[in-house]
């Protein structure tokens, strides 16, 4: 039999595939760390917003007046943050096997090899020692951060070639249904904006500037985008556990301990394979534990409606490849949410002891439930109603209950996960004020409890107190406050109106709560008004111009 030789490609494919299986759990770690500790925006001339810097806490409100860009700032870091999840999921999926055959990254990685072989053969042979495993132990530290350098440095030649950069774009104009340049602010010339995600292991940014197009001269997209993805090696190393690290001692000695064959590898071949094929694995199901949901301002007409527009896309979606019909085009955030609607099933109801407490909590508002059934004219599922004495379809129920439905289905069929990331319009909305307040409540409980991060644009000065009060219950630990918040817990950010465009000012939150110098001025003018009106009503009174109500019926 004749033996089996490997070609030069082949072994550097190999040795790619060796480094990947050396990194193992920390490379899933590094990318796809399910808590992103911070998620930070700044933006600059775009929509309404002149200047803006923004970081997300358990509970983020933006607040201000009308056209202020607060729901295209939310729309924005939905899109961004999107596009971001879908870029690294589309390596994992189709970039990740052509990745590990890249013969620059085989030739790298085998210089690397060959230059640590020396330094361990060096090593090895000094007499055992306590000194000797200490600077074992170091050139394993620095090969596996050499080596990871050159992985996260190709894995962001392939984040910012021309295929992901353009997903990006195409993922924010269908949110906004509209051209990345119709984002600039009227009067600018360019658009700035800048995201990042920081995890204990990792940090992903993304930077686009856009510019308004020159007079004359065609160009399909003014846009400029940079990703980088930094892993944080230290953090990565110091985070293994002992029986991955005598694993990472296994195969580091094997590679680093002589001049071994191409042909000598044969036999790790099926076992590095496998852990790869699991790694692959994990990547795809970590990363689908981090989600983003938008719940939109026009989501109870939506509801309303629910039946006849899912009946329409059923009926029309067998003609579409033959008559090329198009769905008229609606912004991403609407047309996702009708998405993630459509796609809940019935049969994925699992509800946990932590999420059972946030529904009951959410239900005690409805007075009642939202649940999916199934009619024998529509093969989707249709949210129903019921409360102890009436069932209805939501398109004969109250606007307070369309309002609300969508956050009682996606938590009781498992759309909303841990340390997802939700986005809710106004959630005021044909809300007694009394509801309102308990609303937060429930809010609070799903980021506290669930981790989930919860942003809300809104104009509700109920909701802002509540906040405020809850702030106040977390810092006295008084026990009987059964939903509590920490200043730290909570970011408010006002849209403030400055000459024909907006600012985006933090609002301070202490352990007294929050200082609501927004809504307290309006409360202060309506007051002022209230108190002018009544004193001259009571000079014309008294001037016998106006009777009081009393003589007016006699």
């Amino acid at each position: 039999m004749s033996q089996l030789s490997l070609s030069e490609q082949s072994f550097n494919t190999l040795l790619v595939i060796i480094f990947i299986c050396l990194l193992g759990i920390d490379l899933e770690t590094c990318l796809v760390g399910t808590v992103i500790d911070i998620i930070r925006l700044n933006v600059e001339n775009f929509g309404y917003v002149g200047k803006g810097e923004i970081e997300l806490a358990p509970i983020t409100l933006f607040i201000g007046p009308n056209n202020t860009g607060k729901s295209y700032t939310a729309m924005f870091l939905y899109a961004s943050i999107e596009s971001m999840i879908e870029s690294i999921q589309k390596i994992i999926r189709e970039g990740f096997l052509r990745f590990i055959e890249m013969k620059d990254l085989g030739n790298l990685l085998e210089k690397l090899v060959n230059e640590y072989r020396e330094k361990a053969q060096s090593l090895a042979k000094e007499p055992k020692s306590h000194r000797k495993n200490e600077e074992l132990n170091k050139l394993l530290g620095e090969f596996v951060e050499r080596g990871m350098e050159l992985y996260i440095n190709e894995l962001n030649k392939l984040l910012n070639s021309k295929n992901f950069k353009k997903l990006v774009i195409e993922e924010i104009e269908r949110v906004f249904s509209s051209r990345i340049t119709d984002l600039v602010r009227r009067g600018s010339s360019e658009m700035r904006a800048n995201i990042k995600l920081k995890g204990k292991f990792f940090e992903l940014s993304c930077d686009l500037k856009v510019s308004m197009p020159k007079p004359r001269i065609k160009q399909d997209r003014n846009a400029n985008l940079d990703i980088k993805l930094t892993a944080k090696t230290d953090a990565i190393l110091g985070s293994l556990e002992k029986g991955v690290k005598e694993r990472y001692y296994r195969l580091f000695r094997v590679i680093t301990s002589r001049r071994v064959t191409s042909e000598e590898f044969l036999p790790y071949l099926p076992y590095l394979l496998e852990i790869l094929e699991d790694l692959l694995e994990d990547l795809e199901i970590d990363f689908a534990k981090f989600d983003i949901h938008y719940l939109p301002a026009s989501r109870a007409g939506i509801l309303y409606s629910y039946r006849t527009v899912a009946s329409a896309i059923i009926k029309s979606v067998p003609s579409m490849p033959i008559r090329g019909a198009e769905i008229p085009s609606v912004p991403g955030t609407l047309a996702d949410f009708l998405a993630e609607l459509i796609s809940l099933d019935p049969r994925a109801i699992n509800i946990s002891d932590e999420l059972k407490e946030i529904i009951e909590s959410l239900e005690e508002i409805l007075e009642g439930s939202v649940e999916l059934v199934r009619r024998g004219d529509i093969s989707l599922p249709e949210p129903i109603y019921r409360s102890k004495e009436f069932e209805f379809p939501l398109s004969n129920v109250s606007s307070m209950i369309a309002e609300l439905s969508p956050l009682d289905l996606y938590l009781k069929y498992g759309s909303i996960k841990k340390n997802d990331i939700l986005i809710i319009e106004e959630p005021e909305a044909h809300l007694h004020p009394d509801k309102q307040a308990k609303l937060i409540e429930v809010l609070t409980l799903l980021a506290k409890r669930l981790g989930v991060r919860v942003i809300i644009t809104t104009h509700s000065d109920v909701i802002l107190n509540k906040l405020s009060n809850l702030v106040m219950a977390g810092s006295s630990n008084a026990p009987e406050f059964r939903v509590a918040l920490k200043p730290e817990d909570v970011k408010i950010y006002n849209f403030r109106k400055d000459e024909g465009y907006s600012i985006v000012e933090e609002v301070k939150v202490s352990e007294t709560g929050i200082r609501d110098d927004v809504f307290k001025k309006i409360i202060e003018e309506l007051y002022e008004e209230h108190m002018k009106l009544y004193y001259r009503v009571q000079k014309l009174r008294a001037g016998g111009r106006i009777r009081d109500c009393e003589e007016d019926k006699d």
